[in-house]
Formats: structure tokens, sequence, C-alpha cells
């Protein structure tokens, strides 16, 4: 039986060999791969990693230490109650890592030194105000020091002496020139770009594959987002899709990458069926996607948020840095390699996640609207990155910027009300009157209000007002108080009574119809006041 004096040495020498054990673990690819998925879970799984299995591990882990922790303090206290482990004990172990620093091992240490310490000092003194003042230390703590106190002094200490300075990754030097510094895309030269885009897209050990829809569709609680989409897109070259916002662009992708599972239809990458497999499941058999917002790893380096996607491909430590190391040169970001991603420009952010996407060799790329917002310069590099995308897999763009659709040079697929509405070149798609229906809302008119006059009693509001408001079209009526804007729309319901001029909807008149008849004709009118029935008609 040890003294207390002996089980605070083993105690200490236990928790020393623990914090060393998980900093060589956090060192490893596991470790990385589970910083990755603590910032980012959904692109963990779209990158191809298995994240119940990995969340799995570190809860066994965690689960490991704690009870090793659990039998010290038994042998400590010689007594075990469920009331020492209450909801106030679980909290102060959240407290501890968020003073510390819940991004560094010894925050934690440091956390309890602090919070404990300061239990301490109160004591008895402190009574039931201890917990008021502990939590008052830990707003103060997050709203001053967001990362914790530990990395708080690191920064501190990096400012001060130059040496705390954090020194530039090999492999980032690996991948820049001599001066850190690589060249614009739109400076090199023909011969510069193939080979910064060989040495990117050169090797890939699986070739570009066909995907295949088939009559899909999505249903979210009675909405239709995807109502029978059906899709080939053979291998290698750029596809676009475009349509107007709503028109299930973005849900065909989810469908695709596996993240939504479709109502009915069928998902087939090449000849095989994928439509029952997971998102991980299908990016380890070859589709990447970039999403709309861009999914990063912000508080991650950009050499790290690169790397990822390429040991998930390639499984060795050597060949994952070889791969980052090329496709930085090929975006142009090896100098920035050793810094966060959140420090990067937005169109960086969107030609990071582009590079993730291409590190795990993909065989099909699906890129959701790359180019928002972009500048001019921006836009045409990311024209010439998706044309070398393409030689070695095969590339789905949703875009709305028919400019940059229009300088891809691809077949353009268009999207309407959750189905395929039209294929061809963008210039046939441009010519297309049906297409400059939709996206000018040109279509039949629904409602139509034809000169119309009216006000109440022999006060004319409005004056010779005309409007059409066609099918599915959204309409906002502006203007300064007392100009008739609540009149005109109660001109169409019918409580004002029309003078001269004409209502219809869709081809109906309403002009002599009453209110009720109009209601129930399919007009739906929300008063300013917001009228509803009392308590006293219920």
């Amino acid at each position: 039986m040890l003294d207390p004096n002996g089980l605070l040495f083993v105690s200490v020498a236990v928790a020393a060999v623990v914090t060393f054990g998980i900093h060589l673990m956090l060192r490893r690819p596991f470790g990385r791969i589970l910083a990755g998925l603590r910032e980012n879970k959904l692109r963990t799984q779209l990158l191809g990693y298995d994240v119940r299995r990995y969340k799995l591990l570190a809860f066994v882990i965690g689960g490991a230490v704690a009870g090793l922790a659990g039998g010290l303090f038994a042998a400590w206290g010689t007594f075990i109650s469920p009331g020492v482990f209450s909801l106030q004990q679980a909290s102060l172990v959240a407290i501890w890592v968020l003073v510390g620093g819940r991004r560094s091992l010894l925050g934690a240490f440091v956390g309890v030194a602090v919070v404990q310490g300061l239990s301490d000092a109160l004591g008895g003194g402190g009574g039931s105000a201890t917990p008021i003042i502990l939590g008052a230390v830990l707003i103060a703590v997050v709203l001053a020091l967001p990362e914790g106190a530990l990395p708080a002094l690191y920064a501190a200490a990096r400012r001060v002496l130059p040496t705390f300075a954090v020194p530039r990754s090999a492999h980032g030097d690996a991948a820049a020139t001599a001066d850190g510094e690589m060249p614009g895309l739109l400076d090199r030269s023909g011969a510069d770009r193939s080979a910064a885009a060989e040495g990117a897209l050169g090797g890939a050990p699986r070739a570009a594959s066909a995907i295949t829809a088939v009559d899909l569709r999505k249903e979210f609680g009675g909405v239709m987002a995807l109502d029978g989409a059906s899709l080939n897109v053979t291998p290698n070259g750029v596809h676009c899709l475009i349509g107007p916002n709503g028109a299930g662009k973005s849900t065909f992708f989810n469908l695709l990458v596996g993240r939504y599972r479709p109502t009915s239809g069928q998902v087939l990458l090449g000849d095989e069926p994928i439509t029952r497999r997971r998102p991980d499941e299908r990016a380890r058999r070859g589709i990447g996607i970039k999403l709309q917002v861009p999914s990063l790893y912000h508080e991650l380096q950009v050499f790290e948020n690169i790397w990822l996607a390429a040991y998930a491909a390639v499984h060795d430590v050597d060949a994952a840095n070889t791969r980052t190391a090329a496709v930085l040169a090929w975006l142009q970001l090896s100098g920035k390699a050793d810094k966060p991603a959140s420090a990067l420009s937005h169109g960086e952010h969107q030609w990071l996640e582009i590079g993730m996407v291409m590190a795990s060799y993909p065989r099909v790329v699906l890129l959701d609207e790359p180019t928002g917002g972009m500048t001019r310069e921006e836009t045409l590099r990311a024209v010439t990155l998706i044309h070398d995308l393409a030689r070695t897999a095969t590339v789905i763009v949703v875009e709305h910027d028919m400019e940059f659709v229009r300088r891809l040079g691809a077949p353009v697929t268009m999207f309407h009300e959750g189905r395929v509405f039209a294929s061809g070149s963008i210039e046939a798609l441009r010519a297309d009157e049906r297409v400059l229906d939709i996206y000018l809302g040109r279509g039949r008119a629904m409602l139509r209000i034809d000169r119309v006059r009216a006000g109440y009693g022999r006060t004319a509001i409005l004056d010779d007002v005309s409007l059409t408001v066609p099918d599915g079209a959204m309409i906002a009526v502006l203007g300064r108080n007392g100009v008739g804007k609540s009149t005109l729309l109660k001109a169409i319901i019918g409580i004002v009574p029309v003078m001269r001029g004409q209502l219809s909807l869709d081809g109906r008149d309403l002009t002599r119809t009453r209110t009720h008849e109009r209601a129930r004709g399919g007009i739906a009118y929300v008063p300013q006041g917001r009228d509803i029935l009392g308590s006293s008609a219920s």
C-alpha cells in the first residue's frame, strides 16, 4: 500500500507516460486524422475516412485514460461513490481544458493548476460564491484568450522572442521556389503550366470513370427537390450543370456523393451501383466533391489540408508528402504551406478545396460553384485549373456564371424544378427561348393588372397601375408610405374596389368578383396588421 506521497509520484509518472504516448500518437497519421475530424467531420468523411471508426477509436482511447485515472483516484480515496462523478465535477474537466487550451496537451495541466489553484485559494472564504467566481474566470478567459492560456503564452513568446517562431515545414520548402514565392498561373509560360500540372496530375493510379444517375428522386418532407433526374457523364472532360436557384443542382450533387439517400433511383460509378454506399465509401472509389461553401480544415495548416487528402488515397507518409508538395506547387500555394487555411483569401480557399479533391486521385470530380466570390483574374485561373483536372478525371461543374461556362467550352445540362430540362452547348441554350423564359421570369402571366384605378370612396389611391406577375415569379413592391402599396394588395384580394381597369388570375377575369371568391380561386393575403381569429371565434 503506497503512502499519499508515493501515490502522488506514481500518478505524476503515469500522467507523464500517458501524455508522452498521446503526443507521439498525435504526430502519427492517426493523430492528424483525428485533428481533421475534430475540425471538420464532413470534409473528413468526403475525403474517404470512416469517421465512425475514428470516433470510436478516439472514444476508446479516451475511455481507457479516464479508467486509468479513475483507478488511481480509487487508490487514493480508498472509497468510490457515484456522487463524486457529479455534473459539477464533469463540467470542471471542460473548464480545465478551455482555460488551459483545448488544442494543447499541456494546456489541460495548466488549466487544472489555474482553476484548482484558484478554488483552493478561495477555500472556505469563497463559500457558495466559488462556482460563481469560477464561472466569471471561465467567461473572462474565453473572451480574452479564446484559444486558452497556454497558446496565448506561446503566441506572446513568438512575438517577443524570434527563436520561438515556428520554422517552415520542410515539405513546404520542397515545393516552393528559392524565394518562397510562385509565379501566378496566368503569368506562367505554357511549359511551366504543363510541368506543374504534370507534377500534380501525373501518375494517377486509376483512370477517370463515367458516372450515371438514373431517375433520381429526392423528397424532403413532402417537397420534391429532385424529380426523376437522369444524366450520364462519360469519362474525362468537363460537363456543366446550370439552372436557376432551387432547380435541384446541389441536391443532385449530394445524391451523387452520398450525403443524401435518394427517395428512388440509382447512381452508377462506371458499371458499379453505389446508391447505398456511404460518402466515405464513394470517396474511396474515386468520387471527390468541392462544396458550394468551401469545406476546409481552417485551423490546420495549408499543407495539412492537402496532406490529409493525399494520405486518404495513398496510405503512405512519404508518398503523401510528395503528393502534397506537387499539388501545392500546382496551386501556387507552396509559399503559404505553413499558414493556417483560415489565413487564405476566399479565392485561395476555393483553390485549396479543389487541391484537396485532386490530391486524392479522384476518378470523378464534382465542383459546386467553384468561382463563387472570385475576381475576374481568379475566375480565369479557375478555368485553367479545371481543364487540368479534366486530364485525369471526369469533372462536373455547377455554375451560375455563364461567361465562365462559355470559357470552359463544355457540354451543358440545364436543371429546372428538379428535372433535366435541356442539354447542349452553352450557345444553343442561350438561344433557346424556353431557357430565357426560365432565367428571366418570362413564363405565362399568372396575375395581370391592367391600368387599374382603385381607392376609397371617390378618392383614387391607384391610378392607371399595370403589373404582370409571371408563373413562379416573386415581385417586390417598394415605395414610401402613402403611395398605394397596401392599397394595391387590397385591390388584388378585393377589399378595395376597382374603379377602372382589369384584374385577371391565370387568364380568368377577377375584376367584379368578391373577396371570398378570389380567396377560393387561389389568392392568399397577409394583412399588415396580421389579422387572426380571436379566442372567442375558436
